[in-house]
Formats: structure tokens, sequence, C-alpha cells
């Protein structure tokens, strides 16, 4: 049982070190063309999956996400998938919206979709959204009353 525990933790890491590479089917010829219909998503920072987590809650696009919804919210999905490839901050906050509309307009949804269940399911995005979650919770119940009840009244 060791050994198979090693062996599973020994390709977590090759994956966070190395990534995951996604050719993307459907890619328009000229990006095919340029090898631009490939790319990789490596271990996401802490602030970017933050920032993932923040676009995620305010849309919706939780675990209990039906296709449906997720495909009425493929402006938000795009947006998600493109931070997750950036991966960096000023990266993103130059270039995350125009590759978003990008990837809108050039791939098929089912395509992003795709990326997305993975970014969603191994970076643990929502695992996040739920922690933060619960620290919130978790201040107001600790937090120094106030008003009347810091009085005494």
């Amino acid at each position: 049982m060791d050994a198979e525990r090693n062996i599973r933790v020994a390709a977590a890491d090759l994956l966070l070190g190395r990534g995951v590479r996604f050719k993307l089917k459907g890619a328009p010829f000229l990006w095919r063309l340029f090898r631009l219909d490939r790319f990789t998503i490596r271990a996401l920072k802490l602030g970017v999956i933050i920032e993932i987590a923040r676009v995620a809650v305010a849309d919706g696009l939780d675990a209990g996400a039906t296709q449906k919804h997720l495909e009425d919210k493929m402006q938000s999905v795009c947006l998600c998938v493109a931070m997750a490839i950036l991966n960096d901050r000023r990266r993103i906050k130059r270039r995350a919206p125009r590759l978003a509309r990008l990837m809108m307009r050039k791939l098929p949804a089912a395509t992003i979709l795709n990326v997305f269940y993975y970014i969603q399911n191994v970076d643990g995005i929502l695992d996040f959204t739920n922690i933060t979650g619960f620290i919130a919770a978790h201040a107001k119940m600790t937090s120094p009353k106030q008003g009347r009840a810091a009085k005494g009244s």
C-alpha cells in the first residue's frame, strides 16, 4: 500500500512541476500552423487561485453548476481558463480579458469546458472557496462585539 501511495505522490509532484499540456481540438488553422494551439497549465499561484475563485463564486461556477449553466456563463469560464493559462498577476491584468474574448470566439465550448473542469478538480479551487467561507464564518463568530453588546447593554 505504501508503494502505491509513493507512486501517486511522485506522479502529483511531476504534474505540479511540469504542468499539464493541452492541445486544443478545433483550433483555427493559423493557430495550428504556428503551434499556438498548445498551452501548459502549471501549478497555480495563490493569487491566481484567489482570483479564479472570486470569479467562480461571483458567477455561480461551483461544483453544483450544471452544463447548461456553465454554457450560459461561458464568458466567465473563458476568463477563468485564461487566468490559469497566464498564471501571473501582471499578465492577467493586461492580457486575460483579451485572451478570454479570443477563446470564446475561436474555440468550441466543449474544449473550454474540459479545461475548466480540469482546473476545478485538480487545482482545488472549489476547496479554496469552501475554506474561505469557513474562515469568514469563523471570523464573524470570534470578532469582538460591537455596539450595545460591547457596552454591556
